[in-house]
């Protein structure tokens, strides 16, 4: 074995392998935990040491794994699952400070895992002019539980509205869905046209004032605005 790979991420790593090799194209991440027997947030959290240690690429897509070594080494002779952490998942009656504990201590040095839960890229959204939130991906990432929670989803930001807030073109922003906040609360507000759009959403009179966190740029009045969510966190990939 790599001596940088635990037998779980050699598991992973070569079954990623045997899969592309025989469909000649990659799997996503749900189809190859499915294969594994892991959920998506666990394989997900395994592909992400992966690529730390360089042996996998992701351009961001479903299908955009690719490898970065040549010679994918075989499964060893012997290997069994159970020895590894992943039986614990469902929790075994543990509560959720002993099982980070159980967890961390079956991880090699350096790799400490914390409970996280699978999140779904589900779009695009506008940080400058409103656009159309018509980009659906098929794409997961396992987020800390402690930011994220069931029905969550994360959202591409395009444009820079909003860069004095710190979201970033570029950026993913984790929103909570909810059709009320509180007065400036950064938020996805969809307009009568159907276009959406990333600001902080202020209620004044029987109008609504959509306010950019850039100097440069103009707030938004509209007469009618649906909250879609509210902004609860923020991925940011280097």
């Amino acid at each position: 074995m790599p001596h940088n790979l635990s037998r779980r991420q050699l598991e992973v790593l070569s079954t990623l392998h045997r899969m592309a090799q025989e469909r000649q194209y990659m799997p996503s991440v749900r189809e190859l935990g499915a294969t594994l027997g892991l959920s998506a947030a666990t394989t997900q959290q395994h592909l992400s040491a992966l690529r730390r240690k360089g042996y996998l690429a992701s351009d961001g897509t479903a299908h955009g794994m690719r490898f970065l070594v040549e010679d994918i080494p075989p499964l060893l002779d012997g290997f069994d699952p159970s020895d590894e952490a992943e039986p614990l998942e469902a929790g075994h009656g543990l509560s959720r400070p002993a099982r980070r504990a159980v967890l961390q201590s079956l991880q090699p040095p350096g790799e400490l895992l914390e409970p996280t839960v699978p999140v779904p890229v589900i779009g695009r959204i506008a940080a400058g002019l409103p656009i159309e939130a018509v980009e659906v991906l098929d794409e997961t990432i396992a987020v800390s539980a402690s930011m994220a929670r069931d029905g969550d989803y994360l959202l591409h930001v395009r444009g820079d509205s909003m860069i004095e807030d710190g979201i970033l073109n570029g950026d993913l922003v984790l929103i909570r869905p909810q059709t009320t906040i509180d007065n400036g609360q950064i938020a996805v507000g969809l307009l009568e046209d159907g276009s959406a759009t990333l600001k902080r959403i202020y209620r004044e009179g029987e109008r609504f004032r959509l306010q950019p966190a850039n100097a440069a740029m103009q707030p938004i009045y509209v007469d009618r605005l649906r909250v879609q969510g509210r902004v609860v966190g923020l991925i940011r990939r280097y």
